[in-house]
């Protein structure tokens, strides 16, 4: 159906099937597609409080040339947005068989706001944060080849560590490979 729409867009379609209602139960915070030559065909969005989240810088920057290419890789990673931080994915839009002309990308994303981080911290039964790149200590131990490769950060974690507690630092990086937020955690020293 959304390869059909990208091919012939019609406001019916996205009414149908991009509704306030369909973002609700999925918890998307953005639904967008864009056509073969990069315009944007649908766009919907959603903040923690139902409204509308605003996306117009994004929608003007470099994230979204990401998304307009044919070259576009399919895959997951944060973007920062007006609204905050996004978990963001992104498809190529063709045939679920493989056949026929490419005609746009999908894009799906998940604000991370405070909601989600407390679901996902009791998701993984650990307290955390999400810091600003700024925040990361000095001198702090570096674990070179300590995680697996990921699109969301090295392949490497920092430590600070006292007679209770490691503390944790992974980078996370961005859509664009730009460091955009650390994830922080305690370890007990047990």
């Amino acid at each position: 159906a959304i390869y059909q729409f990208a091919r012939n867009p019609d406001p019916a379609w996205i009414d149908e099937n991009m509704s306030l209602d369909a973002s609700t139960t999925g918890d998307l915070s953005l639904a967008l597609v864009l056509g073969r030559d990069g315009r944007v065909l649908a766009l919907r969005t959603r903040g923690p409080e139902g409204g509308r989240l605003s996306l117009d810088n994004w929608l003007r920057g470099p994230y979204k040339a990401l998304f307009e290419a044919e070259s576009t890789p399919h895959g997951c990673g944060l973007m920062p947005t007006d609204a905050g931080r996004m978990l963001v994915c992104s498809a190529r839009i063709q045939r679920s068989d493989a056949t026929g002309d490419f005609v746009g990308n999908l894009v799906m994303g998940r604000l991370l706001d405070d909601t989600l981080l407390r679901k996902m911290s009791a998701q993984v039964h650990m307290d955390f944060e999400l810091l600003a790149p700024a925040a990361l200590p000095a001198g702090l131990t570096r674990w070179p080849d300590a995680a697996a490769p990921s699109s969301l950060g090295p392949r490497e974690f920092l430590t600070d560590v006292d007679e209770h507690r490691y503390r944790v630092f992974y980078p996370l990086r961005d859509l664009r490979g730009s460091d955009s937020a650390i994830i922080a955690f305690d370890v007990a020293r047990e």
